[in-house]
C-alpha cells in the first residue's frame, strides 16, 4: 500500500482534514481525561500514548459522531492520524458535519 505525503504545513491541509483532526483531538480528549497533543495528519497513533482500547475506543467514538462504520481490516492498515482522517472521511463521504 502507498502512502500519500501529506502536507507538514497545518496551514496547507484540507479543511475537511482539519475538520476530522479537531474531531480526534476532541475525542481523545474523551477517551483519555487529558487534553490531547497538537494532531498533524502524519502524527502516528502510537506517539499518542494511547493503550490499544484507548484506540479502539477514538475509533468507535469517531465513528458514532460520524455515523460511519470503518471495516476492521481497514483499520489493521492505518498507522498515522492521517490514515485515520482518510479512512473515515472515506466512509463518511465528505467532511464531518
Amino acid at each position: 500500500m502507498s502512502v500519500e505525503r501529506r502536507p507538514a504545513d497545518p496551514a496547507q491541509v484540507p479543511a475537511h482534514e482539519k475538520d476530522l483532526l479537531q474531531l480526534l483531538a476532541t475525542g481523545i480528549g474523551e477517551v483519555t481525561g487529558r487534553p490531547a497533543p497538537a494532531l498533524h495528519p502524519e502524527t502516528d497513533i502510537a506517539a499518542l500514548g494511547l493503550d490499544s482500547l484507548q484506540t479502539l475506543e477514538l475509533v468507535a467514538w469517531a465513528e458514532e459522531r460520524l455515523a460511519v462504520r470503518v471495516p476492521d481490516e481497514e483499520l489493521t492498515t492505518v498507522r498515522s492520524v492521517g490514515e485515520l482522517c482518510d479512512a473515515l472521511a472515506g466512509r463518511a463521504g465528505g467532511p464531518a458535519a
